[in-house]
């Protein structure tokens, strides 16, 4: 019969202690990276407190993509909902300004600037960038997506890599496999995150682009947590003082979406040219849509004189963001297109109609907006 060297208990026992004893220095070598301490804070519903942790803590760092404000907010929905699915904090991102066809980026600049930090404790685990820069950067290794990375489609967008070498963010590249197990790495960065279906469906051009508050209770929660900021909400309070009593208000979308249309047929042919991007004489048109057309209009748009010219002989009361009298301690907001961008779709959520581009995120921000203050309204769009 064939010995088993595990049949009495005293020499299973005696080859156990024997394992720990070789294998445990060899942990304490390679696990000496993730035992130091830092002392950091962590949201709670109050505040935040400072706590003793190590850096086994685990963090998603947040990267939008290169794109338009409101683009860059989809990419951080996704990653609110893939923190919370993987018991991770999330690293609230540094965001870029100004991201379009035909301009430089400015920034980066705090998500603080843009929204209340303190209610998303009630969707997901997070500390801002400046927490975590405070805490001199508790993550010395990254973990990415092997395949996304090697075939060089993301990394990290190149805008914020550099920022992160300018701030002294020293980091490894660990590569990983997409819907692998790596719950022990510190730190991995959001292309790790798989797809959810938790926010509804994207893209569904008949009630606008993006996501809908409508079809996913998780949207609707995200949204409701993401408040804006106070420098935000004085601009957007100062410019509808400025319009005085009822109005309603629309969003002209100019630019690169001039020959959207050819680059997108079957949705043009489904929705029309118009669509896409309105001639003079069908914004005109549009305005008898309204239940009250003889309001005051609101024009949301970065086009502001082009847009007012389709006016001129109209009669009409139109404003824009351009007639808007900041006042002096707050003056330097207007170098900041997005916070105007993001004060303008607050007063445009608040018009007692409008009328948007089904095509665009921007659109459809001020629809959430919309209904999340009354969930009966119904988006109209050109």
């Amino acid at each position: 019969m064939k010995y088993n060297r595990f049949s009495d208990g005293k020499s299973r026992v005696v080859h156990l202690l024997a394992t720990i004893a070789f294998a445990f220095p060899i942990y304490l070598l390679s696990s000496k990276e993730t035992q130091d301490w830092y002392l950091f804070s962590t949201p709670t519903e109050d505040g935040f407190n400072n706590q003793l942790i190590t850096t086994q803590d685990r963090y998603l760092i947040s990267t939008p993509r290169e794109d338009g404000f409101n683009n860059q907010l989809i990419t951080i929905y996704r990653n609110i909902i893939c923190a919370r699915n993987l018991n991770r904090t999330i690293v609230l991102p540094l965001m870029y300004e100004n991201v379009r066809y035909d301009t430089s980026a400015q920034g980066p600049y705090p998500f603080e600037d843009y929204f209340k930090v303190q209610k998303l404790t009630s969707v997901v685990n997070y500390t801002t960038f400046a927490q975590f820069k405070s805490r001199g950067f508790p993550c010395r290794r990254i973990g990415y997506n092997k395949r996304i990375y090697k075939s060089k489609k993301k990394r990290l967008p190149k805008l914020l890599s550099s920022v992160y070498r300018r701030l002294g963010w020293r980091f490894r590249i660990s590569l990983l496999s997409p819907g692998g197990f790596y719950s022990d790495v510190p730190c991995i960065d959001d292309t790790l995150c798989k797809k959810s279906n938790e926010l509804g469906l994207y893209g569904n051009y008949s009630n606008g682009q993006g996501y809908s508050i409508k079809n996913s209770v998780e949207f609707r929660n995200i949204r409701k947590a993401m408040e804006p900021s106070e420098i935000v909400l004085h601009i957007a309070n100062v410019t509808q003082k400025m319009i005085g009593g009822k109005f309603n208000a629309m969003h002209i979308r100019r630019g690169d979406y001039k020959n959207k249309c050819k680059k997108s047929k079957q949705l043009c042919d489904e929705f029309g040219v118009e669509s896409f991007y309105q001639s003079k004489e069908w914004i005109l048109e549009s305005i008898k849509r309204y239940e009250n057309p003889e309001l005051s209009l609101f024009i949301s748009t970065t086009h502001d004189a082009e847009c007012k010219t389709f006016f001129k002989r109209s009669g009409k009361s139109v404003f824009t963001m351009s007639d808007v009298k900041i006042p002096d301690e707050i003056k330097w907001a207007l170098k900041r297109t997005d916070i105007m961008s993001y004060a303008s779709q607050i007063v445009a959520s608040k018009a007692e109609e409008f009328i948007g581009n089904r095509f665009s995120s921007y659109t459809s921000t001020i629809n959430s907006m919309r209904m999340l203050r009354d969930n009966s309204s119904e988006p109209q769009f050109f």
